[in-house]
Protein backbone atom coordinates (compact mmCIF):
# COMPACT_ATOMS: atom_id res chain seq x y z
CA UNK A 1 0.00 0.00 0.00
CA UNK A 2 1.16 3.53 -0.67
CA UNK A 3 -0.51 6.81 0.17
CA UNK A 4 -1.73 8.78 -2.79
CA UNK A 5 -0.77 12.37 -2.26
CA UNK A 6 -3.72 14.60 -3.09
CA UNK A 7 -7.38 14.12 -3.91
CA UNK A 8 -7.43 15.95 -7.20
CA UNK A 9 -11.15 15.58 -7.85
CA UNK A 10 -14.08 14.17 -5.96
CA UNK A 11 -14.17 11.08 -8.18
CA UNK A 12 -10.95 9.82 -6.65
CA UNK A 13 -12.69 9.35 -3.32
CA UNK A 14 -13.82 5.95 -4.60
CA UNK A 15 -10.27 4.60 -4.57
CA UNK A 16 -9.14 2.43 -1.69
CA UNK A 17 -6.21 4.69 -0.86
CA UNK A 18 -6.42 7.77 1.33
CA UNK A 19 -5.61 11.31 0.25
CA UNK A 20 -5.16 14.34 2.44
CA UNK A 21 -7.77 16.88 1.40
CA UNK A 22 -6.08 19.95 -0.02
CA UNK A 23 -8.36 22.60 -1.46
CA UNK A 24 -7.28 24.61 -4.47
CA UNK A 25 -7.21 27.79 -2.35
CA UNK A 26 -4.71 26.18 0.04
CA UNK A 27 -2.10 25.15 -2.51
CA UNK A 28 1.42 26.24 -1.65
CA UNK A 29 2.04 28.07 -4.93
CA UNK A 30 0.81 31.57 -5.72
CA UNK A 31 2.03 31.50 -9.33
CA UNK A 32 -0.92 31.65 -11.71
CA UNK A 33 1.02 29.87 -14.44
CA UNK A 34 2.12 27.12 -12.06
CA UNK A 35 -1.45 26.67 -10.86
CA UNK A 36 -2.71 26.48 -14.45
CA UNK A 37 -0.25 23.72 -15.28
CA UNK A 38 -1.13 21.93 -12.04
CA UNK A 39 -4.85 22.09 -12.86
CA UNK A 40 -4.16 20.67 -16.31
CA UNK A 41 -2.09 17.89 -14.72
CA UNK A 42 -5.00 17.02 -12.44
CA UNK A 43 -7.26 16.57 -15.45
CA UNK A 44 -4.72 14.36 -17.18
CA UNK A 45 -4.25 12.38 -13.96
CA UNK A 46 -7.97 11.61 -13.77
CA UNK A 47 -7.95 10.63 -17.45
CA UNK A 48 -4.95 8.38 -16.73
CA UNK A 49 -2.90 10.25 -19.31
CA UNK A 50 0.12 10.13 -17.05
CA UNK A 51 2.62 11.21 -19.69
CA UNK A 52 0.75 14.49 -20.22
CA UNK A 53 0.29 14.93 -16.46
CA UNK A 54 4.04 14.67 -15.83
CA UNK A 55 4.77 17.20 -18.59
CA UNK A 56 2.35 19.66 -16.99
CA UNK A 57 3.74 19.04 -13.51
CA UNK A 58 7.28 19.66 -14.73
CA UNK A 59 6.05 22.95 -16.20
CA UNK A 60 4.35 23.83 -12.91
CA UNK A 61 7.56 23.11 -10.99
CA UNK A 62 9.58 25.15 -13.50
CA UNK A 63 7.30 28.13 -12.77
CA UNK A 64 7.52 27.60 -9.01
CA UNK A 65 10.30 25.39 -7.73
CA UNK A 66 8.72 25.37 -4.26
CA UNK A 67 5.34 24.05 -5.44
CA UNK A 68 5.15 21.13 -3.01
CA UNK A 69 1.86 19.60 -4.18
CA UNK A 70 3.20 19.36 -7.73
CA UNK A 71 6.13 17.28 -6.51
CA UNK A 72 3.86 14.93 -4.57
CA UNK A 73 1.42 14.42 -7.42
CA UNK A 74 4.32 13.69 -9.75
CA UNK A 75 5.70 11.16 -7.25
CA UNK A 76 2.31 9.45 -7.09
CA UNK A 77 2.20 9.10 -10.88
CA UNK A 78 5.75 7.74 -10.98
CA UNK A 79 4.73 5.14 -8.40
CA UNK A 80 1.84 3.99 -10.60
CA UNK A 81 4.25 3.82 -13.55
CA UNK A 82 6.60 1.72 -11.37
CA UNK A 83 9.41 4.22 -11.90
CA UNK A 84 10.53 3.86 -8.30
CA UNK A 85 13.96 5.51 -8.56
CA UNK A 86 12.43 8.64 -10.08
CA UNK A 87 9.61 8.54 -7.53
CA UNK A 88 12.12 8.39 -4.68
CA UNK A 89 14.09 11.33 -6.04
CA UNK A 90 10.96 13.49 -6.37
CA UNK A 91 9.86 12.66 -2.81
CA UNK A 92 13.33 13.66 -1.59
CA UNK A 93 13.03 17.05 -3.27
CA UNK A 94 9.62 17.62 -1.74
CA UNK A 95 10.77 16.70 1.77
CA UNK A 96 13.78 19.01 1.37
CA UNK A 97 11.39 21.91 0.70
CA UNK A 98 9.39 21.31 3.89
CA UNK A 99 10.17 18.29 6.03
CA UNK A 100 6.82 18.29 7.86
CA UNK A 101 4.45 19.48 5.12
CA UNK A 102 3.29 15.92 4.41
CA UNK A 103 4.48 13.35 6.94
CA UNK A 104 3.26 10.27 4.95
CA UNK A 105 5.92 11.19 2.39
CA UNK A 106 8.41 9.42 4.66
CA UNK A 107 6.32 6.27 4.42
CA UNK A 108 6.10 6.58 0.63
CA UNK A 109 9.87 7.03 0.42
CA UNK A 110 10.22 3.79 2.35
CA UNK A 111 7.92 1.98 -0.09
CA UNK A 112 9.93 3.33 -3.01
CA UNK A 113 13.16 2.07 -1.47
CA UNK A 114 11.55 -1.31 -0.75
CA UNK A 115 10.53 -1.59 -4.41
CA UNK A 116 14.11 -0.75 -5.39
CA UNK A 117 15.48 -3.51 -3.14
CA UNK A 118 17.11 -1.00 -0.75
CA UNK A 119 15.74 -2.67 2.39
CA UNK A 120 17.94 -1.06 5.06
CA UNK A 121 17.20 2.40 3.67
CA UNK A 122 13.50 1.56 3.53
CA UNK A 123 13.51 0.64 7.23
CA UNK A 124 15.10 4.01 8.08
CA UNK A 125 12.32 5.82 6.20
CA UNK A 126 9.58 3.81 7.90
CA UNK A 127 11.13 4.61 11.29
CA UNK A 128 11.24 8.30 10.37
CA UNK A 129 7.57 8.13 9.48
CA UNK A 130 6.82 6.59 12.89
CA UNK A 131 8.85 9.31 14.59
CA UNK A 132 7.17 12.25 12.86
CA UNK A 133 3.70 10.71 12.86
CA UNK A 134 3.90 10.20 16.61
CA UNK A 135 0.77 8.81 18.23
CA UNK A 136 -1.57 9.89 15.42
CA UNK A 137 -3.71 7.08 14.05
CA UNK A 138 -2.66 5.73 10.65
CA UNK A 139 -3.70 3.00 8.24
CA UNK A 140 -0.21 2.72 6.80
CA UNK A 141 1.24 0.00 9.07
CA UNK A 142 4.95 0.94 8.98
CA UNK A 143 5.79 -1.96 11.34
CA UNK A 144 4.33 -4.40 8.83
CA UNK A 145 6.50 -2.91 6.11
CA UNK A 146 9.56 -3.16 8.33
CA UNK A 147 8.79 -6.88 8.71
CA UNK A 148 8.55 -7.13 4.91
CA UNK A 149 11.96 -5.48 4.56
CA UNK A 150 13.57 -7.91 6.98
CA UNK A 151 11.94 -10.88 5.29
CA UNK A 152 12.97 -9.69 1.83
CA UNK A 153 16.56 -8.99 2.86
CA UNK A 154 16.86 -12.46 4.36
CA UNK A 155 15.23 -14.10 1.32
CA UNK A 156 17.56 -12.30 -1.11
CA UNK A 157 20.59 -13.43 0.90
CA UNK A 158 19.46 -17.04 0.45
CA UNK A 159 18.33 -16.76 -3.17
CA UNK A 160 18.07 -19.97 -5.18
CA UNK A 161 19.71 -19.61 -8.62
CA UNK A 162 17.63 -20.35 -11.69
CA UNK A 163 18.02 -19.70 -15.40
CA UNK A 164 14.79 -18.64 -17.16
CA UNK A 165 14.59 -18.92 -20.94
CA UNK A 166 12.24 -17.40 -23.46
CA UNK A 167 9.51 -19.51 -25.05
CA UNK A 168 10.35 -17.80 -28.33
CA UNK A 169 8.46 -15.67 -30.82
CA UNK A 170 5.72 -18.24 -31.34
CA UNK A 171 4.47 -17.23 -27.89
CA UNK A 172 6.08 -13.86 -27.17
CA UNK A 173 5.83 -10.61 -29.11
CA UNK A 174 6.56 -6.89 -28.72
CA UNK A 175 3.42 -6.70 -26.56
CA UNK A 176 2.98 -7.87 -22.97
CA UNK A 177 2.27 -11.58 -22.46
CA UNK A 178 1.38 -12.89 -19.00
CA UNK A 179 -0.70 -15.20 -16.80
CA UNK A 180 0.10 -18.53 -18.55
CA UNK A 181 -2.16 -21.52 -17.86
CA UNK A 182 -0.90 -25.02 -18.71
CA UNK A 183 -2.69 -28.30 -19.16
CA UNK A 184 -1.50 -31.18 -16.96
CA UNK A 185 0.53 -32.69 -19.82
CA UNK A 186 2.16 -29.28 -20.44
CA UNK A 187 1.31 -29.56 -24.13
CA UNK A 188 -1.17 -26.66 -24.36
CA UNK A 189 -0.95 -23.17 -22.90
CA UNK A 190 -3.42 -20.29 -22.78
CA UNK A 191 -2.10 -16.85 -21.89
CA UNK A 192 -3.21 -13.23 -21.83
CA UNK A 193 -1.85 -10.61 -24.24
CA UNK A 194 -2.17 -6.86 -23.76
CA UNK A 195 -2.92 -5.64 -27.28
CA UNK A 196 -2.97 -2.04 -28.55
CA UNK A 197 -6.32 -0.96 -29.93
CA UNK A 198 -4.46 0.87 -32.70
CA UNK A 199 -1.38 -1.13 -33.73
CA UNK A 200 -0.28 1.60 -36.18
CA UNK A 201 -0.37 4.24 -33.45
CA UNK A 202 1.58 1.87 -31.19
CA UNK A 203 4.27 1.23 -33.81
CA UNK A 204 4.63 4.95 -34.53
CA UNK A 205 4.77 6.09 -30.92
CA UNK A 206 6.47 3.18 -29.20
CA UNK A 207 5.08 2.96 -25.68
CA UNK A 208 1.58 4.29 -25.04
CA UNK A 209 0.02 4.88 -21.61
CA UNK A 210 -1.44 1.56 -20.51
CA UNK A 211 -5.15 2.22 -20.08
CA UNK A 212 -8.44 0.99 -21.52
CA UNK A 213 -8.34 3.73 -24.15
CA UNK A 214 -5.13 2.39 -25.68
CA UNK A 215 -5.11 -1.35 -24.83
CA UNK A 216 -7.31 -4.35 -24.22
CA UNK A 217 -6.62 -7.93 -23.08
CA UNK A 218 -7.22 -11.03 -25.23
CA UNK A 219 -6.56 -14.75 -24.90
CA UNK A 220 -4.17 -16.69 -27.12
CA UNK A 221 -3.39 -20.40 -27.13
CA UNK A 222 -0.28 -22.28 -28.21
CA UNK A 223 0.32 -26.04 -28.51
CA UNK A 224 3.61 -27.85 -28.10
CA UNK A 225 4.62 -30.21 -30.91
CA UNK A 226 7.77 -32.30 -30.51
CA UNK A 227 8.87 -30.03 -27.68
CA UNK A 228 8.40 -26.80 -29.66
CA UNK A 229 5.66 -24.24 -29.01
CA UNK A 230 3.68 -23.56 -32.17
CA UNK A 231 2.56 -20.09 -33.34
CA UNK A 232 -0.05 -18.70 -31.02
CA UNK A 233 -3.71 -18.55 -32.05
CA UNK A 234 -6.16 -15.82 -31.10
CA UNK A 235 -9.12 -17.38 -29.24
CA UNK A 236 -11.63 -15.36 -31.24
CA UNK A 237 -14.69 -17.27 -30.00
CA UNK A 238 -14.01 -16.00 -26.49
CA UNK A 239 -12.34 -12.62 -27.02
CA UNK A 240 -14.24 -9.34 -27.29
CA UNK A 241 -13.27 -5.67 -27.64
CA UNK A 242 -13.30 -5.50 -23.83
CA UNK A 243 -10.89 -7.24 -21.46
CA UNK A 244 -10.60 -10.96 -20.89
CA UNK A 245 -7.91 -12.21 -18.53
CA UNK A 246 -6.77 -14.17 -15.48
CA UNK A 247 -7.76 -17.52 -16.95
CA UNK A 248 -7.39 -21.05 -15.58
CA UNK A 249 -7.59 -24.38 -17.42
CA UNK A 250 -8.82 -27.75 -16.25
CA UNK A 251 -6.14 -30.44 -16.15
CA UNK A 252 -7.33 -31.92 -19.47
CA UNK A 253 -7.54 -28.49 -21.12
CA UNK A 254 -11.23 -28.81 -21.97
CA UNK A 255 -12.62 -26.29 -19.47
CA UNK A 256 -11.58 -22.70 -19.00
CA UNK A 257 -12.65 -20.20 -16.37
CA UNK A 258 -11.67 -16.57 -16.74
CA UNK A 259 -12.42 -13.01 -15.65
CA UNK A 260 -14.37 -10.50 -17.70
CA UNK A 261 -15.53 -7.05 -16.66
CA UNK A 262 -18.45 -4.87 -17.62
CA UNK A 263 -20.33 -7.41 -19.75
CA UNK A 264 -24.07 -7.08 -20.22
CA UNK A 265 -24.75 -10.25 -18.21
CA UNK A 266 -22.34 -9.46 -15.38
CA UNK A 267 -23.60 -9.28 -11.81
CA UNK A 268 -20.84 -6.91 -10.71
CA UNK A 269 -17.88 -4.98 -12.05
CA UNK A 270 -15.93 -8.16 -12.81
CA UNK A 271 -17.28 -11.72 -12.88
CA UNK A 272 -15.99 -15.23 -13.56
CA UNK A 273 -17.02 -16.88 -16.83
CA UNK A 274 -16.83 -20.41 -18.22
CA UNK A 275 -16.14 -21.86 -21.67
CA UNK A 276 -15.59 -25.46 -22.76
CA UNK A 277 -13.78 -27.00 -25.68
CA UNK A 278 -16.09 -28.77 -28.13
CA UNK A 279 -15.75 -30.40 -31.52
CA UNK A 280 -16.53 -26.98 -33.04
CA UNK A 281 -14.07 -25.06 -30.89
CA UNK A 282 -14.51 -23.14 -27.65
CA UNK A 283 -18.11 -22.54 -26.61
CA UNK A 284 -19.64 -19.13 -26.07
CA UNK A 285 -18.65 -18.02 -22.55
CA UNK A 286 -21.33 -18.05 -19.87
CA UNK A 287 -21.40 -16.27 -16.53
CA UNK A 288 -21.19 -18.97 -13.83
CA UNK A 289 -23.56 -16.91 -11.70
CA UNK A 290 -24.17 -17.05 -7.96
CA UNK A 291 -23.02 -17.97 -5.43
CA UNK A 292 -19.54 -17.41 -6.92
CA UNK A 293 -20.41 -14.15 -8.69
CA UNK A 294 -22.00 -11.31 -6.74
CA UNK A 295 -22.59 -7.57 -7.27
CA UNK A 296 -19.04 -7.20 -5.93
CA UNK A 297 -15.66 -7.96 -7.59
CA UNK A 298 -14.73 -11.56 -8.46
CA UNK A 299 -11.57 -12.40 -10.38
CA UNK A 300 -8.44 -14.57 -10.74
CA UNK A 301 -10.03 -18.03 -10.73
CA UNK A 302 -7.99 -21.20 -10.34
CA UNK A 303 -9.48 -24.64 -11.01
CA UNK A 304 -8.02 -27.57 -9.07
CA UNK A 305 -6.41 -30.46 -10.94
CA UNK A 306 -8.96 -32.94 -9.57
CA UNK A 307 -11.73 -31.00 -11.31
CA UNK A 308 -13.71 -30.31 -8.15
CA UNK A 309 -12.88 -26.90 -6.70
CA UNK A 310 -12.67 -23.34 -7.98
CA UNK A 311 -10.52 -20.88 -6.03
CA UNK A 312 -11.01 -17.18 -6.71
CA UNK A 313 -10.47 -13.66 -5.34
CA UNK A 314 -13.31 -11.40 -4.20
CA UNK A 315 -13.88 -8.23 -2.21
CA UNK A 316 -17.38 -9.33 -1.14
CA UNK A 317 -18.58 -8.63 2.41
CA UNK A 318 -17.91 -11.21 5.08
CA UNK A 319 -14.23 -11.65 4.36
CA UNK A 320 -11.20 -11.01 6.52
CA UNK A 321 -9.54 -8.26 4.49
CA UNK A 322 -9.99 -6.12 1.43
CA UNK A 323 -9.67 -8.85 -1.18
CA UNK A 324 -9.74 -12.43 0.08
CA UNK A 325 -9.30 -15.84 -1.52
CA UNK A 326 -12.45 -17.97 -1.52
CA UNK A 327 -13.37 -21.39 -2.87
CA UNK A 328 -16.43 -23.24 -4.13
CA UNK A 329 -16.92 -26.86 -5.20
CA UNK A 330 -18.93 -28.27 -8.10
CA UNK A 331 -22.20 -29.82 -6.93
CA UNK A 332 -23.72 -30.72 -10.32
CA UNK A 333 -23.74 -29.86 -14.02
CA UNK A 334 -26.32 -28.48 -16.42
CA UNK A 335 -27.36 -30.43 -19.51
CA UNK A 336 -24.85 -28.50 -21.63
CA UNK A 337 -22.00 -29.46 -19.29
CA UNK A 338 -21.74 -26.09 -17.50
CA UNK A 339 -20.72 -26.73 -13.88
CA UNK A 340 -22.93 -25.60 -11.00
CA UNK A 341 -21.11 -24.48 -7.87
CA UNK A 342 -22.15 -24.77 -4.24
CA UNK A 343 -21.79 -22.29 -1.41
CA UNK A 344 -18.56 -20.33 -1.23
CA UNK A 345 -16.08 -20.64 1.63
CA UNK A 346 -13.45 -18.16 2.78
CA UNK A 347 -10.01 -19.78 3.08
CA UNK A 348 -9.65 -18.31 6.55
CA UNK A 349 -6.96 -16.47 8.55
CA UNK A 350 -4.14 -18.89 7.71
CA UNK A 351 -4.36 -17.53 4.14
CA UNK A 352 -6.25 -14.24 4.21
CA UNK A 353 -5.20 -11.09 6.07
CA UNK A 354 -6.64 -7.61 6.56
CA UNK A 355 -4.86 -6.59 3.34
CA UNK A 356 -5.18 -8.00 -0.21
CA UNK A 357 -4.58 -11.60 -1.19
CA UNK A 358 -4.48 -12.61 -4.86
CA UNK A 359 -3.30 -15.07 -7.54
CA UNK A 360 -4.39 -18.40 -6.00
CA UNK A 361 -2.66 -21.52 -7.32
CA UNK A 362 -3.20 -25.04 -6.00
CA UNK A 363 -0.42 -27.51 -6.80
CA UNK A 364 -1.58 -30.67 -8.64
CA UNK A 365 -1.04 -32.55 -5.37
CA UNK A 366 -4.02 -30.58 -4.00
CA UNK A 367 -2.05 -30.10 -0.79
CA UNK A 368 0.26 -27.18 -1.55
CA UNK A 369 -1.24 -23.73 -2.05
CA UNK A 370 0.50 -20.69 -3.53
CA UNK A 371 -0.79 -17.12 -3.51
CA UNK A 372 0.35 -13.51 -3.28
CA UNK A 373 -0.33 -11.25 -0.34
CA UNK A 374 -0.03 -7.66 0.78
CA UNK A 375 -0.56 -8.73 4.38
CA UNK A 376 1.98 -11.50 5.00
CA UNK A 377 5.68 -10.58 5.18
CA UNK A 378 7.44 -11.05 1.90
Amino acid sequence: MIVRYFRVVLLLIITSLTYPVVGQEKLSSKSKKALEFYGSAQGSYVAKDFEKAIIDLDQAIAKDKRFKEAYYLKADILFMLKEYQAQYEVIGKAIALDSLFYVPAYFNAGVAQFNMGEYDSAVRWFNLFKKFNGLRRTRLNPDGWIDKCRFAKDAVSRAVPFVPFSLGDSVNSVYNEYWPSLTADEESMVFTVLLPRDSLKYSQNGQLPINSKNFHEDFFISHKVNGVWQPRINMTSINTDANEGAQTLSADGRWMFFTACGRSDSRGGCDIYFSQKTADGWSKPVNIGPPVNTPHWESQPFFSSDGKTLYFVSNRPGGIGKKDIWKSSIVSQRDDGTPIFGEVENLGPNINTEEDEASPFMHPDNQTFYFSSEGWPG
